[in-house]
């Protein structure tokens, strides 16, 4: 189908709402041989659908969401990007420098890369760089401009918004993979929530309660920090 036509379909079929695709990344840029230099979580509009080490190219699908593409067309469109992606952000990280950091251990970057789409199919992302749970630079898909957060990233903003490339590098991923990605997910996401939009009771009956079922994978273990989206 036509992704013009697609998109019109899917709006249709589900309500009017913003829908958001963000993937969390905590990476070592300057990794020791044998080192998990790079983990992952996925995320639909706060629901996690992905997760995993992709350093070692391993990925697991995590709830109904993720079970529902694992193995389709969409789903190793997306680890091909992960995989392709991560590593051109490694690179793009190797200098990545904080004002002020002492430690001799090698700096580990948390990384959001987020897209949303809105009721009205007009698409922004954004990516935030941070450290221990802290954001230090907002890179903003609809005026390509770099924020700082944290003085001690001033040195990196100067370097990176003066960095062609490299902008055009994360604009690039936010209105194109990850806008494909997050309107492919979402087709597959309608069939999920066709029987409860659409189900209906005779008078008198009981309604039956959704039991909330979590997947083992989706567990907290990734200890991922929780980025503060910020007012820009």
């Amino acid at each position: 189908m036509d992704r013009e036509l697609e998109g019109a379909a899917l709006e249709f079929c589900l309500p009017l709402k913003t829908h958001t695709l963000s993937y969390n990344f905590t990476i070592t840029p300057k990794f020791t041989l044998g080192q998990q230099w790079c983990k992952v979580q996925g995320q639909v509009d706060g629901k996690t659908f992905l997760r995993g080490n992709c350093g070692a190219k391993n990925f697991e699908p995590c709830d109904p969401l993720g079970k529902e593409i694992y193995g389709t067309k969409a789903w190793k469109d997306q680890l091909e990007i992960l995989i392709n992606g991560v590593e051109e952000l490694r690179k793009k990280l190797l200098d990545f420098q904080l004002e002020n950091h002492t430690s001799r251990e090698p700096l580990t970057v948390e990384v959001r890369m987020s897209c949303q789409r809105e009721a009205n199919r007009h698409t922004n992302g954004s990516w935030q760089f941070g450290f221990h749970g802290q954001v230090f630079l907002v890179f903003d898909s609809e005026n390509r401009n770099w924020t700082l957060a944290h003085p001690g990233a001033r040195q990196m903003k100067e370097k990176w918004e003066n960095n062609t490339d490299v902008t055009m590098f994360f604009h690039n991923i936010l209105i194109g993979d990850c806008k494909t990605l997050l309107t492919d997910f979402l087709t597959h996401w309608e069939k999920l929530l066709q029987p409860t939009e659409r189900s209906t009771k005779g008078p008198g009956t009981a309604q039956p309660k959704a039991r909330a079922t979590r997947s083992i994978c989706c567990s907290l273990t990734l200890f991922l920090p929780c980025f503060i989206l910020l007012a820009i």
